[in-house]
């Protein structure tokens, strides 16, 4: 076959070819790289299918199982993830008004974050396919809509908020585009769709006490604002939208007029996400990836925009090969560590399994839990075949261990606590291992009550020195079994935190043999001997390890007259 033979073969299947290898890469990469930490605590979500979680809506969790079951191995942990990345950037191509194939191929090759995150199994990339999947059909609503298309629309937006809750800023933003879409009947069909449709997840959160609000809304929040908040995640955006083309892309998408509705919506919705968590950063820290669906709709503006413009698109190829190299070389050391004994964040993905042997080992047989992490014992767990269990106490925050049947299989049973942290008084033992020195413990008799959820009917108020207020307990079988003798003397706790530090754990007149039922209604009285202010406060119960009690409620406030 002569090179012209070729050249024709490559033009008449270029895109054939370009989203085989896309594909192909996403795969070999699947396979050969180690998890990252959130993608063992998904996997762990796997193994509990529900409707919600603590964190996120189920479908990450739905995606790996069905994965997995296919494929028992990182492989099938992102099998999925992989296939829908792939078709994503497929059906972008697709929201394209103008079609220029080398340029769309140009502007994916430009961000790296496109082809290193599609193998990642995270709610980010079924939050990213269901919004090209949305603007798709948002792009019919405008143009030819039907009770079909509403209707497709509607279990669309469903999709996405299974997906992340971001997904309603999606739709709020991209509607308020098009005002005109309130006064057509198709927008309210979709509407009831979605609710209808997304309504066994608020069914869940109702039953387990909305506890994806408290986290993302109340316990997210810093106590103070930091300008590292704002600057961070203005850079984070810069990097995101591609190592060293993201100016150019962001500039660009910035720049385009939009022409009709369609691309209005689009505009409108990329600079309401850039703009809403930008403001979100007065409140706390704002992780770069929570704009992700926001690069959708720069891609198709940045497409747009430079279908005119030759002297910036040569530039851009200059870029995207540049990006070319640094992905090759990203992709290579998260399977292979080029860098032994140093640790960077990418390095999640390395030593993985030969880690969780370490501390297998120097746990001799003893069951093992964690000490204020979710993520270890997912990936203890995944790569022993071994389950274990995170205990969350008052210096760390609750997560979805907080509502998983596990810590029954530790009660009264000797086991291995693991722990990496400041209070290394505590654990006597030092773990080597691949990823650095851990601490551990032997516990003789294990004991926790994590999942009893107590949640004040009133605010906290001290008047002179004494809190008097009633509080509801939740609780389940497994705990209640396990509320006997000598641990039914224990106290409920009220734990102090003064920036984000426990400076006192007050003792209640509540006992854990007064939570007789699934759940009681208590009055509760203590004295507080603080200096006159508004505190954050949790409720918390004593735990097997000394002095540290675990997290039993979300953030209260809690005022000292």
């Amino acid at each position: 076959m002569n090179v012209t033979r070729i050249n024709q073969l490559i033009l008449r299947n270029h895109k054939l070819i370009f989203y085989s290898a896309w594909l192909l890469l996403n795969l070999v990469q699947s396979a050969a790289t180690g998890l990252l930490d959130d993608e063992a605590y998904y996997w762990v979500y796997s193994r509990f299918p529900d409707w919600g979680y603590f964190d996120h809506p189920p479908m990450v969790a739905l995606l790996i199982k069905a994965g997995y079951y296919i494929f028992p191995n990182e492989l099938g942990v992102r099998l999925f993830f992989a296939v829908m990345s792939t078709v994503a950037v497929w059906m972008i191509e697709k929201l394209l008004p103008f079609k220029d194939d080398l340029l769309f191929y140009t502007i994916m090759l430009a961000m790296g974050l496109l082809q290193l995150g599609g193998i990642i199994a995270i709610p980010d990339t079924p939050l990213i396919f269901f919004t090209v999947l949305y603007f798709l059909l948002y792009k019919k609503m405008l143009e030819r809509p039907s009770l079909s298309v509403a209707f497709l629309f509607g279990l669309t937006i469903a999709l996405l908020l299974y997906s992340k809750y971001h997904g309603v800023l999606i739709v709020l933003f991209s509607v308020l585009a098009n005002p005109k879409l309130f006064s057509r009947y198709y927008l309210y069909v979709a509407g009831i769709t979605a609710l209808l449709l997304f309504g066994p997840h608020l069914y869940w959160q109702y039953l387990h006490g909305f506890p994806s609000v408290q986290f993302h809304l109340l316990e997210r929040s810093a106590p103070q604002y930091k300008l590292s908040f704002t600057t961070d995640y203005i850079l984070g955006q810069i990097i995101l939208a591609g190592p060293v083309a993201g100016p150019i892309f962001l500039w660009c998408a910035f720049r385009k007029r939009p022409a009709g509705g369609y691309e209005r919506a689009l505009k409108f919705t990329m600079i309401g996400m850039y703009v809403f968590f930008l403001l979100t950063t007065f409140r706390g820290r704002v992780e770069a990836n929570w704009t992700l669906p926001a690069l959708i709709p720069m891609i198709v503006l940045t497409h747009q925009y430079l279908l005119h413009n030759f002297r910036l698109r040569q530039w851009l190829s200059r870029l995207a090969a540049v990006t070319i190299v640094l992905v090759f070389v990203v992709r290579l050391h998260t399977m292979i560590d080029f860098f032994p004994g140093k640790r960077f964040k990418i390095d999640e993905f390395l030593a993985n399994r030969e880690w969780a042997m370490a501390i297998q080992q120097h746990a001799n047989g003893l069951p093992v839990f964690f000490t204020d992490s979710y993520q270890r014992p997912s990936k203890y767990w995944f790569y022993t075949g071994d389950p274990s269990f995170s205990l969350n106490t008052v210096d760390y925050r609750r997560n979805n261990f907080n509502f998983w049947p596990l810590e029954e299989s530790l009660f009264n049973k000797k086991a291995y606590a693991i722990y990496q942290g400041k209070k290394a008084d505590y654990y006597k033992d030092s773990i080597i291992t691949p990823k650095g020195p851990y601490l551990g413990r032997a516990i003789e008799n294990y004991f926790s009550f994590s999942r009893i959820r107590i949640q004040p009917q009133e605010k906290l108020v001290a008047r002179q020195g004494i809190v008097n207020a009633p509080v509801k307990i939740f609780t389940d079988e497994g705990m209640l079994r396990n509320i006997k003798s000598p641990y039914d003397s224990l106290p409920v706790l009220l734990s102090v935190y003064e920036k984000d530090s426990v400076i006192a754990n007050i003792p209640t007149n509540i006992r854990l043999g007064m939570i007789n039922s699934r759940e009681v209604s208590l009055q509760t009285t203590f004295n507080v001997n603080l200096p006159a202010g508004k505190y954050v406060t949790r409720f918390a119960i004593t735990s097997c390890i000394d002095n540290w009690p675990t997290i039993n409620s979300s953030v209260i406030n809690l005022k000292v007259e």
